[in-house]
């Protein structure tokens, strides 16, 4: 509104007002931006107020206490498969039916909200867009995966979907029976990787905009996926022959697009480490945010600009003179902001290359990129071993002024060469009086664990 005024008008408004109306406008712009924020369209509360609330809200981000864990309620001991994705907690109640949920955010009054589908078969997978009021379920009729595209709200078929539903695969293949299915989706582009989890070879990938048909195909053997954006996919891809030299593999997923597909090598790995499974988990994209309900009214709003995306890996790692199928369990994460790849993609978008550019980990990811060895995703941290439980968060500084100038490599028998990376973060933890528990980080500001042996009953939860 003021930028709106002519230039006489803003030094009269400007003058009217006193160091301390304007330090906390200041003031709370900065923290926003700390903090990965951006104002919200509350318009009940002033600056200094929503500063206020903004380090409140940070404050108990960064104090996670076990304290405040709350029983939400007993969950029936066959609720076993559990799991959270864009911000949303998925429950089987049974075979062909879900329990979806989205936990509060008690201190941006933000409400909880849940949904059930139930389907015509048993269901293998889905995924949910609260923001197109899309449900995608896979499921199998005579031993054939098929994908259905249903609207949240009423259960039928989605009336944007150019198909409702559609076959994972021609009939002519030879479809495994216990296929593990992810899936994905932003905007119009969904994606879909069939894994077996017998034979690593096996993997059906689809890549297609669910409202027009428009099918993006690749040949790379793939083991995860997820979007950037509405145009870009990111894969995580293997070469034809060894497991050492994983890349992110960018592909542009525009109708008529002739930009090459863009290989980003992840640091190459010892051949006495076997990786058995890979996960690409990445910050709600833009698209994926909440449809928020009308009395709703945030003071403040997880901010897009800068998100981040991780990559999670599961390996044997040999012990000398051992099997690298019977060493030790390696976790190992990449923590990638989605700004370094733009910029590889704005270097190479204009090439006329007709095969793939392939960039060398040292090219890209040292300064850029960290490494870490705990169970996370993304901003958010969940760990459980015999003895402990934790859970935490992660601030990680993108900023250019912000950065460390110590490269701070990582020795490990897991590559081939020291790891260094120079993306600085800070971490916050607390411990938990529980153990053998599985977590699910669902939520921008909640937390979700189930003790799965000792009380299999009951279900926690820890919203800020």
């Amino acid at each position: 509104m003021l930028m709106q005024l002519p230039p006489e008008l803003k030094t009269l408004t400007l003058e009217e007002l006193e160091v301390q109306d304007i330090l906390p406008c200041r003031l709370y712009k900065i923290e926003l931006l700390l903090a990965g924020m951006v104002d919200g369209p509350s318009s009940s509360l002033g600056k200094g107020e929503k500063l206020e609330l903004l380090r409140r809200h940070q404050h108990a981000h960064h104090t996670l206490s076990a304290d405040v864990l709350s029983k939400t309620r007993d969950v029936p001991e066959q609720r076993e498969y559990v799991y959270s994705t864009n911000g949303l907690l998925i429950e089987y109640v049974e075979p062909s039916l879900v329990a979806i949920s989205s936990p509060p955010s008690i201190m941006r009054g933000i409400p909880g909200m849940s949904w059930e589908f139930r389907a015509d078969f048993e269901l293998e997978n889905v995924i949910v867009d609260i923001a197109q009021d899309l449900l995608v379920a896979v499921s199998r009729n005579d031993g054939h995966p098929f994908m259905d595209f249903r609207s949240l709200s009423t259960g039928g078929w989605h009336p944007l979907a150019q198909t409702g539903r559609v076959r994972v695969a021609d009939d002519g293949l030879g479809i495994p029976l216990d296929l593990q299915f992810e899936l994905a989706i932003c905007g119009p582009l969904f994606g879909l990787v069939a894994l077996d989890p017998i034979d690593p070879d096996i993997s059906i990938t689809r890549i297609f905009n669910w409202q027009t048909g428009f099918d993006v195909s690749t040949e790379k053997l793939v083991k995860s996926l997820m979007f950037m954006d509405d145009r870009f996919a990111i894969l995580v891809t293997l070469p034809e022959m060894g497991w050492e030299l994983i890349a992110l593999t960018i592909i542009d997923c525009q109708e008529g697009s002739q930009m090459p597909n863009i290989n980003l090598c992840l640091p190459q790995f010892s051949s006495e480490v076997y990786i058995s499974t890979m996960q690409l988990e990445g910050d709600p994209d833009p698209t994926q945010r909440l449809r928020l309900p009308a009395h709703a009214n945030p003071p403040f709003l997880t901010s897009h600009a800068d998100p981040v995306l991780g990559i999670q890996l599961l390996a044997y790692g040999a012990e000398e003179g051992d099997d690298a199928a019977d060493g030790r369990e390696l976790e190992v994460h990449f923590i990638i902001p989605v700004w370094v790849i733009r910029s590889q993609l704005a270097k190479h978008q204009d090439s006329n290359s007709r095969t793939d550019i392939t960039i060398g980990w040292n090219q890209w990811g040292p300064l850029d990129v960290e490494y870490l060895n705990t169970l996370m995703c993304c901003r958010r941290m969940a760990q459980d071993t015999e003895s402990e439980a934790a859970m935490g968060s992660f601030t990680f500084w993108t900023l250019i002024g912000l950065r460390l100038v110590e490269d701070e490599s990582v020795a490990s028998s897991t590559f081939t060469q020291p790891c260094g990376t120079l993306l600085p973060y800070l971490e916050y933890t607390t411990q938990l009086n529980v153990c053998d528990a599985n977590f699910f980080i669902a939520g921008e500001d909640s937390f979700v664990l189930t003790p799965y042996r000792s009380h299999p009953g009951e279900k926690y939860e820890l919203s800020v």
